[in-house]
């Protein structure tokens, strides 16, 4: 018996008409018809690589976004299946190869405590053709050396060459979770979930039972390991809640972590626009700490605390600028990217945030990445990429204006959300009787009461036509309920559907 698995994502913004002002700009990205989730500069600065949803990937040309309003992509990449929220993309050293990594924290459970294997893949930059893929991992990066990756999983870390398939070194750590090595390729940090007696180790808990019993429960420690050797330092000097990043700082001195400090509330695509698909949980929030790579300790001037779940934060090469993404709130209807001064992370250097209007919760999180040449940051805005020149403008608010008949908008969004969570209901009986799955943008048409009389169906080289007209059949006999629109009117709205079927 098959039952319907459903995320969803209704998008209803526009963008207001209002001139931006000098230091910011829009740019459209042709035949890019879906959210960005990943942006990532390469070290030369003339390249940026974007993912979206379903494993589509696409590079663009630096000198097309500083010259042009529209850009089309030099190569574009749809067939990555596995990377159904984007992936998060690096370049190697020496721009040659691009590695996108599925996001863990995006597939992470309510009810669990550990961190998620994602699948993986290596692209030669120039074509964006797959040199190399894997799965059944926690982390991925580069060495220094562009061949060489550095590997975590629930056994421990391998380095591996992925150009000759070759494994450099391996270490087994019991319960490893993710991982990363140093810039000089000396120090590798790893987490991992400790025993009663690692756990004993830690000054903070000691004997004490009710904070060891915690610990066992929700926290992790980080451990530091020389390389080439692989010899064992240290462990941190405090228990961390459960992390789902890990980057050293430019000096190598300090290890950075994005953690949780509760369980990550239940995330597919729905929460990429700031939807939930569980109650919020006021307590959960995404945690920026710093160790001291030298001893372990915990660096406690520098905190940062987002209610992003999977944050993007990045170090600008340019300027001594430290970057994140945020969410005001659990809400998501404000989402920004704050940039603080890397020498003592208390002076702000900038801000950009979306906002919308109406209390909506329909914006997508902010990825970005920084120009290597001068104080320019890009970042994601759903569809399109931001160039913003953080020293001509510090601060701006990019208003996000929701379109005319809000409230009957929200009956209609409503209702699709509630039957399609519903595996009992028509729809979701229908869609899993003829195996519809997969990610459908349309902007769908209402009148009278309650038809849908138009669909229009944005689609790529990746979309699956026949599951998505079948889609489209159903919702043209599909009603809406307790909705009225007037003889001489049209209620319009785009809705994203995230589909899949579990046996």
């Amino acid at each position: 018996m098959k039952s319907l698995q459903y995320v969803f994502l209704s998008l209803f913004f526009v963008t207001t008409a209002f001139a931006q002002p000098a230091g910011t700009r829009a740019i459209t990205i042709n035949d890019c018809n879906y959210p960005i989730l990943g942006v990532a500069t390469n070290h030369a600065s003339d390249k940026i690589v974007l993912t979206a949803s379903q494993g589509r990937v696409f590079l663009i040309n630096v000198s097309d976004v500083e010259t042009k309003t529209s850009v089309s992509p030099v190569w574009k990449n749809l067939n990555l299946n596995g990377l159904k929220n984007g992936g998060k993309p690096q370049f190697s050293e020496d721009d040659k190869y691009i590695l996108l990594q599925e996001s863990s924290a995006l597939k992470t459970a309510i009810t669990s405590r550990k961190v998620k294997d994602v699948k993986y893949y290596i692209l030669n930059s120039t074509d964006g053709k797959v040199i190399s893929e894997g799965d059944n991992v926690n982390s991925v990066q580069f060495l220094n050396n562009s061949t060489q990756t550095l590997l975590s999983s629930n056994d421990g870390i391998v380095v591996k060459d992925f150009l000759a398939n070759k494994v450099i070194a391996q270490l087994k750590v019991e319960d490893c979770e993710m991982a990363a090595i140093s810039h000089d390729s000396k120090l590798i940090a790893l987490s991992f979930d400790p025993d009663k007696a690692a756990f004993k180790e830690v000054e903070s808990i000691g004997k004490n039972k009710s904070e060891l019993k915690t610990a066992r429960k929700n926290k992790r420690l980080i451990s530091f390991y020389s390389y080439p050797d692989l010899k064992k330092l240290y462990n941190s000097k405090e228990e961390i809640d459960v992390v789902y990043s890990i980057k050293f700082s430019k000096d190598d001195k300090q290890t950075y972590l994005l953690s949780h400090n509760v369980v990550a509330e239940r995330i597919g695509t729905g929460a990429l626009n700031g939807i939930s698909m569980a109650a919020a949980d006021n307590r959960r929030q995404t945690n920026i700490q710093v160790l001291d790579a030298g001893n372990g300790s915990l660096v406690k001037e520098i905190y940062h605390a987002t209610a992003e779940p999977d944050a993007d934060y990045k170090f600008g090469t340019y300027d001594n600028v430290f970057g994140y993404s945020d969410n005001d709130g659990f809400i998501g209807w404000k989402r920004k990217l704050v940039l603080i001064d890397n020498s003592n992370h208390k002076n702000k250097v900038g801000q950009y945030r979306y906002q919308g209007r109406r209390g909506s919760s329909n914006l997508f999180p902010i990825y970005f990445s920084f120009n290597k040449t001068k104080p320019v940051a890009y970042l994601s805005n759903g569809t399109k990429l931001i160039e913003w020149n953080y020293e001509t403008l510090k601060e701006y608010t990019d208003y996000i204006e929701g379109q005319d008949n809000d409230s009957l908008q929200s009956l209609a969004i409503n209702q699709l959300n509630t039957d399609l969570e519903n595996p009992g209901s028509d729809l979701a009986k229908n869609i899993i009787k003829l195996n519809i799955t997969g990610i459908y943008l349309f902007d769908l048409t209402v009148q009278k009461k309650g038809q849908i009389v138009t669909i229009f169906a944005e689609s790529d080289d990746k979309t699956d036509i026949p599951k998505q007209n079948a889609l489209k059949d159903l919702l043209l006999k599909y009603k809406f309920k307790d909705i009225v629109v007037s003889p001489n009117q049209r209620l319009k709205f785009r809705y994203t559907f995230n589909i899949e079927n579990n046996i």
